[in-house]
């Protein structure tokens, strides 16, 4: 369907590994990366398993044979979280829901967690009126002109390539 407005699309699954360095080539205007998001289902467990198995976070996965520790760097708890993440798949009563997930809420908190999103389907344009970008050309795909990732890989390579700059 997406042909009929002429777009050529090519799906390729890739490894998270590489897939950030295939789709900041200039080769492509835009891409999709599909990823379970935290809330699928709304459900705590759902959140908390999506979080702690994630590798986009560096998580370990939860499948495996040995429990899962991490300890926290504000109060040195120390959680199990696969047995946290067990307790909370199979908890029936709201007190145990409600502590399970305060548990977790500690946890990421204290963690300071971020995951990097890149969107690679929308064009930076520079607004600021101290700084400018080269001419482009009119209907015309400009490679030089658009950047994607995020921000700072963004300003980074204009800044790098001198297509970004300060008028004097």
């Amino acid at each position: 369907m997406l042909k009929e407005f002429g777009f050529d699309i090519i799906f390729k699954p890739m490894d998270s590994g590489v897939i950030w360095s295939y789709l900041n080539s200039p080769k492509y205007m835009i891409g999709c990366s599909f990823l379970g998001g935290a809330g699928t289902y709304a459900h705590p467990f759902e959140v908390y398993n999506n979080i702690y198995s994630s590798k986009r976070l560096n998580f370990e996965s939860t499948l495996d044979t040995e429990d899962k520790f991490l300890v926290s760097p504000v109060s040195g708890q120390t959680y199990n979280i696969t047995q946290m993440l067990g307790e909370l798949f199979s908890a029936t009563s709201t007190k145990d829901i409600q502590r399970l997930t305060n548990d977790f809420m500690q946890l990421t908190n204290e963690l300071c967690i971020f995951m990097p999103v890149v969107e690679k389907t929308a064009p930076l344009r520079i607004y600021d009126i101290m700084l400018s970008l080269p001419e482009a050309t009119s209907s015309q795909i400009q490679y030089s002109f658009y950047y994607y990732g995020t921000m700072n890989q963004m300003l980074a390579k204009m800044m790098r390539n001198k297509n970004i700059y300060f008028i004097e």
